[in-house]
C-alpha cells in the first residue's frame, strides 16, 4: 500500500512540475499568433520548445489549430483533442487542458491552450497543443518515490532492529529461569 500510494504521488507530483512547463511553453507560442491579410501567423518562438527539451532523451511536438480546424504549423497528426464546444467551458482563455496519449509508439502529455481571435478578417478559437513524452516525468517520479520510500523502509527496520534488540534483554531473566 505504502508503495502504491509513492507512486501515486510520485507521479503526480511529477506531472504538476513539467505541466507547468507545458503550460508556459503552450502560452509563449500563443503569445506570437497574429493576423496579416486576414492569414494567422505563428512565430514560433525556439525558447518555447527548448524549456522542454532539458531532458536529453524526451522529445517534443507541437501544433497550432486555426479556426477553421486546419493545422497551421506543427504536426498535423498529434493525437486529437476536441475543443469545448461553447465558450464559457474553459476557465480562462489561458487556462491550459492536460491530456494522456499515446504518440509515434510512446506516452506523451499534452497541453492545449485556447485563444479567441476577434479580428475582423478572422474570428474564432485558435488551439495550440504541445506535447512531451513521458521520459523525463517517469525518470522524476521514481526518483521521489525512491526518496520518500527508502528513508521509510530504513527506519522501519531500524525500528524492528531495535525492538527486537528490547525483547530479548527482556526475556533474558527469562532465559536463565529457564536454564535454571
Amino acid at each position: 500500500v505504502l508503495l502504491f500510494a509513492a507512486r501515486a504521488y510520485g507521479r503526480l507530483a511529477a506531472d504538476k512540475s513539467f505541466d507547468q512547463l507545458l503550460a508556459g511553453s503552450a502560452l509563449s507560442i500563443a503569445e506570437t499568433l497574429s493576423i496579416d491579410r486576414g492569414a494567422l501567423q505563428v512565430d514560433l518562438p525556439y525558447a518555447s520548445l527548448d524549456m522542454l527539451s532539458a531532458a536529453p532523451d524526451d522529445r517534443v511536438f507541437y501544433r497550432v489549430i486555426g479556426p477553421d480546424s486546419k493545422t497551421v504549423t506543427g504536426y498535423d497528426d498529434l493525437p486529437v483533442w476536441q475543443p469545448p464546444s461553447r465558450r464559457g467551458q474553459l476557465a480562462t482563455p489561458d487556462s491550459a487542458r492536460f491530456f494522456d496519449a499515446s504518440y509515434r509508439g510512446e506516452p506523451v502529455r499534452f497541453a492545449v491552450l485556447g485563444r479567441e481571435i476577434a479580428a475582423p478578417e478572422a474570428q474564432g478559437w485558435v488551439w495550440i497543443q504541445v506535447g512531451h513524452t513521458r521520459r523525463a516525468r517517469d525518470q522524476l517520479a521514481q526518483e521521489l518515490v525512491l526518496g520518500a520510500v527508502a528513508p521509510i523502509v530504513l527506519i522501519t527496520l531500524l525500528a524492528l532492529s531495535v525492538v527486537m534488540l528490547g525483547i530479548r534483554q527482556a526475556l533474558r531473566p527469562l532465559q536463565r529461569v529457564g536454564q535454571d
